[in-house]
């Protein structure tokens, strides 16, 4: 073997999955990682009684998931959220039925699914509000003005922003990646596995690479690092921020594909109550508002954990300036749109915890997506090798399915394997 020793920069699920890959093949592996824990992006927080998800909180792509299968010797609590059901509130405090739900859902497949197809035959690309805006024009399909507002707010949940940012041509690249979505609310099982007899240097951040001689060289606020190769797992939001320089510079190519991709946002706000206010059978409870700020979608932690519990999520621009504004105001916000939903009766939160993805310097965001004028192949170039020398893994990496724990899993796997290729 021609490369024993290894530094890979960021102990998230990818620096994990890339560091136990490699100590199997007999590499000796260093992790420098930022924060004072590992597992990044994913994180549990226990202090309101349950494992709380701040960060990742699904396996997507159910069964067939590669995520699904590594976890199952920890016997996981998971739910099917094709079976959840699911409470809707308007504007005007009504409700919307289950059935109604699903043909909404249905008409609104049947226009994103023409979307695409008109816009593979286009050149020029649009934000996917504005094709999908034309096909309801052209086509008349039915759905209310409420009802299309829920379909693009419950989007935005899973893409991290607005379809008004959204590539029309390009923001669904997860292929073959499909099946349902199942609720995980820790993966701690998973991260300490992955984990256990790693080497990492926690709060270490690396501000410099110097690659060009044989040896590549890292300078970090703990001191100078050496190896021959190293895998940069970093978010995107971080390759961006441009607080790690490079020398030489990164090709242009890898530095246009970096400021192509976006970092969306998830915000999650957690609620501790003194009693449940609201219908235990209902998993969701969505407020269907055109509210700027208003949090849009509640899970119903009480149903799993029976603690009075909800974990509220907001999205895209809106979740950015909340969590500019501070966890008050977020709190402050979540407790606003619960009364507009059960009254002004309700009680206050007895605990509360939040997010800060979007202004945490270690990620600057929640995970990737397209904009208009990017396009899958920017995951790609971003997965390039730079010089045999500089690896690049984590869920902006993988195109068939970046913004999941399964797309940054893989990356790790596919660096080590790049690695132990040509060792």
């Amino acid at each position: 073997m021609k490369y024993q020793s290894i530094y890979i920069i960021g102990a998230g699920i990818a620096g994990l999955a890339a560091a136990s890959k490699l100590k199997e093949k007999g590499f000796k592996v260093t992790l420098l990682e930022a924060k004072n824990y590992a597992g990044g992006r994913i994180k549990t927080d226990y202090s309101l009684g349950i494992p709380f998800p701040m960060g990742a909180a699904f396996v997507h792509g159910d069964y067939n998931s590669i995520i699904y299968r590594l976890i199952q010797k920890y016997n996981p609590k998971l739910y099917d959220f094709n079976q959840a059901s699911a409470i809707i509130f308007d504007s005007n405090n009504q409700t919307t039925t289950t059935t109604r739900l699903g043909k909404t859902r249905n008409y609104f497949e049947q226009i994103l699914k023409k979307s695409r197809r008109q816009m593979q035959l286009e050149t020029k690309d649009i934000p996917l509000q504005e094709s999908i805006n034309h096909i309801l024009k052209q086509d008349g399909y039915q759905l209310n003005e409420m009802e299309l507002n829920w379909e693009l707010l419950y989007l935005s949940l899973f893409t991290g922003i607005e379809t008004k940012f959204l590539s029309a041509k390009h923001w669904d690249q997860m292929g073959d990646f499909n099946g349902d979505h199942l609720l995980l609310t820790s993966y701690d099982d998973l991260i300490k596995d992955l984990e256990k007899d790693q080497e990492i240097h926690f709060n270490t951040q690396v501000n410099h690479i110097e690659y060009s001689g044989r040896r590549v060289k890292l300078t970090t606020n703990k001191g100078n690092f050496e190896s021959e190769k190293i895998i940069i797992t970093v978010p995107l939001g971080v390759l961006q921020s441009n607080q790690i320089t490079f020398d030489p510079m990164l090709p242009e190519t890898k530095k246009l594909a970096i400021q192509n991709l976006k970092m969306g946002q998830l915000t999650k706000v957690g609620l501790l109550f003194p009693y449940q206010f609201w219908p235990n059978d209902a998993v969701i409870i969505g407020f269907n508002s055109t509210l700027a700020d208003a949090v849009p979608l509640f899970f119903n932690l009480a149903y799993f954990f029976e603690k009075p519990i909800l974990l509220g999520a907001i999205s895209g621009e809106t979740a950015i300036q909340l969590e500019n504004a501070g966890k008050n105001q977020l709190v402050e916000q979540a407790i606003s749109t619960l009364r507009q939903l059960f009254g002004n009766d309700i009680p206050n939160p007895i605990a509360s915890i939040a997010t800060n993805w979007a202004t945490d310097p270690f990620s600057y965001g929640a995970y990737s997506y397209i904009p208009v004028s990017a396009s899958g192949n920017d995951f790609d170039v971003l997965a390039d090798t730079v010089g045999d020398k500089l690896f690049f893994a984590g869920e902006a990496s993988y195109r068939e399915c970046h913004s999941t724990v399964q797309g940054a899993y893989l990356s790790g796997v596919r660096e080590a394997m790049k690695i132990i290729s040509i060792s």
